[in-house]
């Protein structure tokens, strides 16, 4: 049986209540508009009555789900092994809103991204007061143009500082670890920006984490050699990032560790063979997880097999000669 998430909390929020919800209350409960609530009762009824239940709202003072014992624990139950449908908290929404809108230089329907959530325009138009909250202190500014839609301005810095700031926010440093069971592993983070207070405190949390802060090209170098896996976070959201090429990708990839990058627009598409490209088409978080999970648990083969391609391509089209040549040749004719 497959039901959608918001369903399945409103049902629980009823069972376990001493008596009736109004759709008032269930709505602050979820963290949603009243209208939204209003949605899912059809679905919400049906899911009740297949377990022979009644859900009454004939007192006026809300919801209630009535049946005997029995059949309330089949319900209960049913839910521990029912499929159901992605739903978002009120701040999941407005984080994927931001990451969505930063992500994106053009205006987005608050229709579509109330389709991509799965919930009402109006809840989208709701997360937008508390995703200015956010915008405060970071030179970045929401527009809103009629029957175009909303969008994020500001210059390339400000935006990506707070990309990853939010990146960040959303990425527990114990679940961004789950999946590294060697306590040898470490994540060092080099730099400063807006996320470093909040960077501060995860390291206290996890000693894995090491922030040196800025640090010398000497330093660089000793952190590459020694590296596992090298992480190029600069995103594809601007459209000065979009085209200017990641100097970084090729000196982590000169240096034949696996590479975790973001394949930009500008990058000629050969680079998917040599990196391991976050899919900023998913889940940005759980995008960069997967891309590491794919580079540490890469065989050696694979590893030497893309250092060898990269080195070979590195030969014949980013050597000074090379790229003089192609200058000359767009300038002037072959022959000149």
């Amino acid at each position: 049986m497959l039901i959608s998430d918001r369903s399945k909390e409103i049902i629980e929020n009823l069972m376990n209540a001493n008596g009736p919800l109004t759709v008032s209350a269930l709505s602050k409960k979820l963290g949603v508009t009243e209208r939204t609530i209003y949605r899912q009762i059809p679905e919400v009824t049906e899911i009740i009555e297949s377990y022979d239940l009644t859900l009454d709202n004939s007192s006026g003072n809300g919801f209630m789900i009535f049946g005997s014992l029995y059949n309330l624990k089949r319900l209960n139950s049913a839910f521990e092994e029912v499929k159901t449908e992605q739903n978002y908290s009120n701040k999941e929404r407005v984080d994927i809103i931001l990451l969505t809108l930063l992500n994106e230089d053009d205006y987005i329907k608050t229709q579509a991204l109330a389709i991509d959530l799965n919930t009402s325009s109006q809840t989208i138009r709701n997360d937008y007061q508390s995703m200015k909250e956010k915008l405060q202190g970071h030179n970045v500014q929401f527009e809103t143009k009629k029957s175009e839609g909303v969008r994020l301005t500001g210059h390339e810095i400000p935006k990506r500082h707070l990309f990853v700031n939010v990146l960040l926010q959303n990425i527990a440093p114990d679940n961004f670890f789950d999946w590294l069971k060697d306590n040898n592993y470490r994540l060092i983070l080099c730099g400063n920006g807006d996320a470093a207070e909040y960077l501060q405190k995860c390291a206290i949390e996890d000693p894995r984490i090491i922030l040196p802060g800025q640090v010398s090209p000497e330093k660089v170098k000793e952190y590459i050699s020694s590296a596992a896996v090298l992480v190029n976070p600069r995103p594809n959201n601007e459209e000065y990032t979009k085209y200017s090429f990641p100097s970084k990708d090729i000196e982590y990839l000169l240096s034949g560790k696996p590479t975790v990058a973001f394949l930009l627009d500008g990058m000629p598409k050969c680079y998917q063979d040599f990196l391991y490209v976050v899919d900023q088409n998913k889940n940005i978080p759980y995008a960069i997880c997967a891309a590491l999970k794919a580079a540490i648990s890469a065989p050696k083969e694979e590893t030497e097999k893309r250092h060898t391609q990269f080195l070979q391509y590195a030969a014949e089209n980013l050597l000074a000669s090379a790229i003089a040549e192609k200058i000359i040749r767009m300038n002037f004719n072959e022959d000149a």
